[in-house]
């Protein structure tokens, strides 16, 4: 599996991947979009991939015939305005959108995301990448929702020096 930017794309290349992506989308996406968010990608522009709070990623699998589109993911306003991934009922379970999700936290370094209660799958996700329950509400959708956020955190490396202690609290037992 490849995930691609598609800020990183020509302004030909990315008209064509988008209107694949909106099709994938609309079909695979089992109505668990809102309509909102759905309308944030569909009206997508190329310049608005310029902006920081944007990201548009495609996940892609060798195919017979070339590379196949396996999934889309898209945020806009940090997920504020729309969050959405989809993943192709063929490679669903493969943990291609918790990738998608992932790479978009990375993007962004920061993100949330609307999810509703029944949708298990999607709240499984965003656990996997770290992401966590802020509150509780009614989504657009009239469903019980939960309010989901995380922050990428870059890694830092550790290092000890010889003869340094490795637990810095001492135990109490002793």
């Amino acid at each position: 599996m490849q995930i691609t930017s598609l800020s990183t794309v020509s302004k030909r290349e990315w008209q064509k991947l988008h209107d694949q992506s909106v099709l994938f989308v609309k079909k695979y996406s089992g109505k668990r979009i809102t309509t909102e968010g759905f309308r944030h990608f569909a009206d997508l522009t190329y310049e608005d991939l310029l902006r920081s709070d944007v990201s548009f990623l495609i996940a892609t699998v060798r195919g017979d015939l070339g590379p196949t589109l396996a999934g889309v993911s898209f945020i806009s306003g940090y997920g504020e305005q729309s969050c959405l991934i989809v993943v192709h009922p063929l490679y669903r379970g493969r943990h291609i959108g918790t990738s998608l999700m992932s790479s978009q936290l990375t993007n962004l370094g920061e993100l949330s995301c609307n999810v509703a209660l029944d949708n298990v799958h999607s709240l499984q996700m965003c656990f996997n990448v770290g992401l966590t329950a802020g509150s509780l509400h009614i989504g657009p959708t009239g469903k019980p929702s939960l309010k989901l956020h995380g922050e990428y955190y870059t890694p830092t490396t550790f290092t000890q020096e010889e003869g340094e202690p490795i637990c810095h609290v001492p135990s109490l037992g002793s």
